[in-house]
């Protein structure tokens, strides 16, 4: 398992064969430093059997790094504006921007590929949903996008395929196998909706504060706020229960099941 930590224009990172310790060793953690601001997104991804390292920063750049630390790719000025969510499909790498595009990389050639204008506002996530071979965006401006994610020679579809409505800002999303989509808004809930339909069919309260961070595992929805709690809900009946108060912003969520047993970081 792969267990990553942000702070400030540093990650961090620990590999271990366990469930990670609360307090593991410092010596087990490798620091990725390159980023001149702030690190807003990290995902961990296998690219031809090899794992690697995927972060985009404040400094509007994105950076690629293998699991020694070690920098094998600079996009410098990738955005306008910082990157706010990376996504990786097939063999290639998707980034999302306070600048309302999303960018294609080909990750064989590394290389930039193509742009899309996205949204009318800042996006704050990606998502992939692999039922309908599509990935979806959500922004400030309050709705999410649907778009076609089969990437051919000239890169990819820039016509979205749907325009979902949300009643606030979108700032983070969820997919399950299926059709379903979580969405965590600027209003302190959480929206359920189907890609096959245009409506909301669920709506989730109890958080105080906007809802930051999403996690999917099976039919458990863990979900981290601002107002520094985390809830996991079934998604069958969308109803939650408290389970953390960290006592401050949460930003980001992560959950792991073993058994009855749950392991939930924020």
């Amino acid at each position: 398992s792969l267990l990553t930590f942000v702070c400030g224009d540093v990650m961090a990172f620990c590999l271990s064969s366990s469930i990670p310790r609360w307090c593991p060793d410092p010596d087990n953690f490798v620091e990725l430093i390159g980023h001149e601001s702030s690190v807003n997104a990290v995902i961990v991804s296998k690219v031809g059997g090899k794992l690697l390292i995927f972060s985009g920063g404040g400094d509007d750049s994105l950076r690629i790094w293998d699991v020694s630390g070690k920098c094998l790719k600079i996009f410098d000025k990738a955005h306008d504006g910082y990157v706010s969510s990376l996504l990786h499909y097939d063999d290639y790498l998707l980034s999302a921007s306070f600048d309302r595009n999303i960018a294609l990389w080909s990750l064989d050639r590394r290389e930039f590929v193509t742009s899309i204008k996205a949204h009318a506002n800042c996006i704050n996530a990606l998502c992939a949903q692999p039922a309908i071979s599509s990935f979806l965006s959500c922004s400030w401006d309050a709705c999410i996008r649907v778009w076609d994610l089969r990437v051919h020679s000239g890169g990819c579809d820039k016509s979205h395929v749907q325009v979902l409505q949300l009643p606030s800002a979108g700032l983070c999303m969820a997919c399950d196998d299926e059709y379903s989509v979580y969405c965590g808004l600027h209003d302190s809930t959480i929206v359920a909706l189907d890609v096959r339909m245009s409506g909301i069919r669920a709506t989730m309260t109890g958080h105080s504060g906007y809802v930051t961070g999403l996690q999917l595992s099976n039919l458990e929805l863990v979900s981290g706020s601002k107002d520094g709690t985390v809830r996991v809900a079934d998604v069958r009946r969308m109803e939650g229960r408290q389970v953390a108060d960290f006592g401050q912003a949460c930003f980001s969520v992560a959950h792991r099941a073993e058994g009855r047993r749950r392991h939930v970081a924020a």
